[in-house]
């Protein structure tokens, strides 16, 4: 139906009926948004029906530049603002076309002041945005589970992250840092100087080994 519409669409364009090629030119766009996804990949159809209603678009800009000029301020606000809504379906349909969903592509142009480059950098930085928060979230949700294995301090609070992550760049095991850094209540300084001592060293490597097996138990 949609390629039968672009085709009356055509035909009346060549004999000049204008407003009816308009609309059959919007039905024909209508009824291939409805069209199976993958359908379409093989045929220009849609491109080319996009082509024609741009030239409508441009069209319908004139008439309403034409109005303007000659005062009927009423009728260059219908027809410009005719063009612009067709305009922005057309920008929408461009983004569509390259895989993106309807709702993410309108939100897009409305940021974007509806010119698809800038649509096209806004989609893409919010998905990084996006991808960088669930990211955050999943290595939020791990430290939570991961901090547990290492009990509480004796103040009652969990070994910090930033302190553990310092403690091993440093070079030291991870677990071992840790029930220093939990045993000293997150004292930096104190656990620091307990794992360059050999004693206190060993003493917290055997604590972070019957941790780890009863937390396995």
């Amino acid at each position: 139906m949609g390629l039968a519409l672009h085709d009356m669409g055509k035909a009346a364009m060549d004999k000049g009926d204008w407003a009816g090629a308009l609309d059959r030119l919007r039905l024909a766009e209508e009824a291939l948004d409805q069209a199976p996804p993958g359908l379409l990949q093989g045929t220009d159809n849609r491109g080319l029906l996009l082509l024609d209603t741009v030239w409508y678009v441009r069209l319908e800009a004139l008439e309403g530049v034409v109005a303007f000029m000659v005062g009927d301020l009423d009728a260059a606000e219908r027809a410009l603002g005719a063009a612009h809504r067709k305009w922005l379906a057309l920008q929408l349909a461009q983004l569509q076309d390259m895989g993106f969903g309807a709702q993410e592509a309108v939100r897009a142009l409305r940021f974007s002041g509806g010119e698809v480059e800038p649509a096209l950098a806004f989609i893409t930085q919010q998905r990084a945005a996006r991808q960088e928060r669930e990211e955050r979230q999943q290595r939020d949700q791990a430290w939570r589970k991961e901090r547990q294995q290492y009990g509480r301090c004796p103040a009652g609070d969990y070994v910090q992250l930033e302190l553990l992550s310092r403690m091993c760049d440093l070079g030291y095991d991870r677990r071992v840092a840790a029930e220093a850094l939990r045993s000293l209540d997150n004292n930096w300084s104190a656990a620091l100087e307990a794992l360059l001592q050999p004693a206190s060293h060993a003493a917290l490597a055997l604590a972070a080994s019957l941790q780890q097996a009863l937390a396995q138990a």
